[in-house]
């Protein structure tokens, strides 16, 4: 239902049949496209050594390609991991709700540059829980151990800039 632009940036060990398959390589079920393929920027990028023997994944080169797949005209940008989903609301509220967040970071900063906390369902979480209703139930979830912040274990250092506490502590929703 996002009705705005979409820049990927997608990391291939297999370039040469993923050149020919292109936004095919975006179907979901049913074969049936994302909507607006018409605002969709896919940029390929070839694996050479990364992810074997190295074990690196090229994050800020990837989100640097994206970025240039946006139109110029672009002054709010939201960057998300392919696994990454949004919860709590429409596209329409997530969208207006970023929107409103960017226009006070630009008015306070000049530009709209913003970075969300992201979450993941801990060890203990229960089995059938799949979903975050709201940030209330996102703050229920954390209390009880069933939520935690996303590869705080594993990249406390890459996440530090997300600043899950201070959104946590915020009354915006």
């Amino acid at each position: 239902s996002w009705t705005g632009w979409v820049s990927i940036a997608f990391l291939t060990s297999s370039l040469e049949q993923d050149l020919k398959s292109r936004l095919h390589l975006l179907e979901g079920p049913g074969g049936v496209l994302p909507m607006l393929p018409h605002r969709i920027s896919l940029s390929l990028v070839a694996d050479v050594g990364y992810m074997s023997p190295r074990d690196r994944f090229p994050h800020n080169m990837l989100r640097n390609i994206a970025l240039d797949g946006c139109p110029k005209t672009t002054d709010t940008v939201l960057m998300l991991d392919v696994d990454f989903e949004l919860c709590c609301g429409s596209a329409h509220h997530i969208s207006s709700t970023l929107e409103h967040y960017a226009v006070a970071v630009r008015q306070s900063f000049g530009q709209a540059a913003f970075i969300l906390p992201a979450f993941m369902f801990s060890a203990s979480a229960p089995a059938d829980l799949s979903q975050v209703r709201s940030k209330t139930h996102l703050l229920e979830l954390v209390e009880r151990g069933h939520m935690v912040s996303f590869q705080a274990d594993v990249a406390a250092q890459s996440h530090a800039c997300d600043l899950p506490m201070s959104w946590i502590r915020s009354s915006a929703a």
